[in-house]
Order: structure tokens, then sequence, then C-alpha cells
């Protein structure tokens, strides 16, 4: 927690190297996933998710959240093929640039993936100012916990 609190404190200092621009926010995500699972009863679960991403690979090369590692972490429901809940993800260097979303989840796909929407909530360092959003859709492998996150949207520099 020191380490996180320090380097969003060197990163408040650093100024916006993409002052005025848009990017697509759209890119994939890729990374494990380390969920547990609450059985409630017949199709009903409730699952604690922490997710660790390799650095995110992005559509616009020229993107602030562009080559991020992050951690994500958050509560989901799941009921037959219903899915909802909410978390948050963390998507940090050290040298530049700290990214915080939040994300919401608001359904399930056929193939099992997780879908919902996604919003930027605070930025620091190269990307203070940064907002923006979109959705995405999470598969993981249940029996691994390997993930891939396809991620569509835009961000903007003020």
């Amino acid at each position: 927690m020191k380490q996180f609190a320090s380097i969003f404190s060197v990163l408040i200092a650093c100024g916006a190297a993409h002052a005025g621009q848009v990017f697509d926010g759209s890119g994939t995500g890729t990374g494990q996933s380390e969920n547990e699972i609450i059985v409630l009863g017949e199709g009903h679960v409730v699952m604690h998710s922490v997710g660790m991403y390799e650095p995110l690979t992005t559509t616009d090369p020229n993107s602030p959240m562009s080559g991020l590692p992050g951690k994500c972490f958050g509560s989901i429901e799941i009921k037959g093929m219903s899915a909802s809940g909410t978390g948050h993800c963390v998507f940090a260097r050290e040298d530049s640039v700290a990214v915080v979303t939040d994300w919401q989840v608001t359904g399930m796909e056929a193939n099992g993936a997780l879908s919902g929407q996604w919003s930027v909530i605070a930025a620091s360092g190269d990307a203070a100012g940064l907002a923006g959003g979109g959705s995405f859709s999470n598969l993981t492998n249940r029996e691994t916990g390997q993930m891939e996150n396809t991620i569509t949207g835009a961000l903007t520099m003020p």
C-alpha cells in the first residue's frame, strides 16, 4: 500500500503529455484471475474477483492506457445466465501514469463471458484529467484462471 501511495504522490506532479486529444479506448487485456466463488444455491453464486493484467494492448498505441499493467477487484453475483456486480481497476506504471477505472457487470454472454461498462474515475501523471469509458467482455477459463478482456470505448484528455 505504501508503494501504491508513493506512486500516486510522484505521478501527481507530472504534466499531461496528451492535452486536448481523443483516443480510441479499445484494446485487449490478458492476465490471470483468482476468483473466490461462494455457492448460494443451484446456479447461484457470488464471486470475489481479483485479476492481474499484463500491460494492456490498445488499438491506439498513443493512448495514455497503452502498455499499462493493472489489477482489478470487485464482486459479482451470477444467477443462472444473468450477472451483475461492480469493482475497480488500477492501471499504473511507476514512471509516468496511473489510471483508476470502475466497472459494472451487466450481463453474461452465451459463451460465459461477463459483459458490462467501464469508466475512468481518476488519473494522474501523464494521464491527469483523462476521462472516458466504454464496454467490455471478459472471458475467463475457469480451470486455469487465464482471462481475456475485450475492451471498447473512447478516452479524452482536457
